[in-house]
């Protein structure tokens, strides 16, 4: 893959796909986004392995997921032959008394062969998570001074 030749739209529907309550309360569906190594760092530090992270999606509650966040600022940096750096802004708004949320979010995403093992990863984008990292959660500047 040549930097010209990253699908922006894949990576970004690759992304939002995750933060869909359909997909994160199906452990197949995660599954078969992430790879076996696969390693999540949450913004309070704690590190999530693929069983962990499929865990902890499916055991959400409903009301956990009810609005998508919006994606801002999204970013697709080749880091090698067959590998990219996804970097983009999540943010939730406000809703009720929570206030809006802004967190920076980074995934690694590797291509994977169609005949290899790791195509069992996810067939349908030629694609598998390896890492994410979720950092920095920011409060709207209103609702922040309230603190």
């Amino acid at each position: 893959m040549m930097p010209d030749d990253i699908d922006i739209d894949l990576f970004r529907q690759l992304e939002q796909e995750l933060h869909r309550p359909d997909i994160r309360s199906s452990r197949e569906a995660v599954s078969g986004r992430l790879a076996d190594d696969f390693l999540a760092f949450g913004s309070s530090g704690r590190v999530y392995d693929k069983h962990l992270t499929i865990n902890s999606l499916a055991q959400e509650e409903p009301s956990d997921r009810v609005t998508l966040p919006e994606v801002r600022d999204f970013t697709v940096r080749m880091i090698g032959i067959d590998t990219v750096l996804v970097l983009y802004h999540s943010v939730r708004q406000a809703d009720g008394d929570l206030p809006e949320r802004t967190t920076l979010r980074s995934s690694i995403w590797k291509m994977i062969e169609e005949n290899g093992l790791a195509s069992r990863n996810n067939r349908a984008s030629g694609c598998a998570a390896l890492s994410s990292c979720y950092s920095g959660t920011q409060r709207s500047s209103s609702n922040r001074d309230a603190r």
